[in-house]
C-alpha cells in the first residue's frame, strides 16, 4: 500500500488545476458560443460572431522537464523543493511554474521554436486563412 502523495505532487496538482485547466475551460466555453454563434442567422447575431482558435501545447511534459534542471536551483531553493518531496513524485509540475534558472528557459525556448516549426503549417493557416493571397 502506497502513503500519502508528497507534498511536491499536490502542489502540482493544485497548480494544474489554477492555471491550465482553467485555459482548457475557456476554450471550452469559446468553442460552445462559437456553435451557438454559428447556428444564428447572421441578421440575428449582432456583434457577437464565432472565433478562430489554435490550442499550441508543448510537445514535452514541462513538469518532468524541470526535475530535470531542480538541482541547477540556488542550494535554499533545492532544500525547499526536496523537503517537499520533489524526487518522489513523477513530475514535480509546481517546479515548471517557478524556475527561472536560465538553462531551463533556453531549454522551453528551444522546445518552443522545435514545436513551432512543427506545426508551421497550422499555425500559418491560422494568422493567414482568411486572407486574401
Amino acid at each position: 500500500m502506497h502513503g500519502y502523495p508528497p507534498p511536491a505532487q499536490i502542489i502540482g496538482l493544485l497548480a494544474n488545476a489554477l492555471f491550465l485547466d482553467v485555459l482548457d475551460q475557456d476554450a471550452e466555453m469559446m468553442q460552445r458560443i462559437n456553435r451557438l454563434a454559428e447556428q444564428l442567422p447572421p441578421e440575428k447575431r449582432g456583434s457577437v460572431r464565432p472565433i478562430r482558435m489554435l490550442m499550441v501545447r508543448p510537445s514535452v511534459d514541462l513538469g518532468k522537464l524541470s526535475g530535470e534542471y531542480e538541482s541547477s536551483l540556488p542550494a535554499s531553493c533545492r532544500f525547499v523543493a526536496r523537503g517537499l518531496g520533489t524526487r518522489e513524485t513523477e513530475s514535480p509540475d509546481w517546479l515548471s511554474v517557478l524556475l527561472f534558472e536560465n538553462d531551463y528557459i533556453d531549454r522551453l525556448l528551444e522546445i518552443g521554436y522545435q514545436d513551432a516549426r512543427r506545426q508551421h503549417d497550422e499555425i500559418e493557416t491560422f494568422l493567414h486563412g482568411d486572407a486574401p493571397s
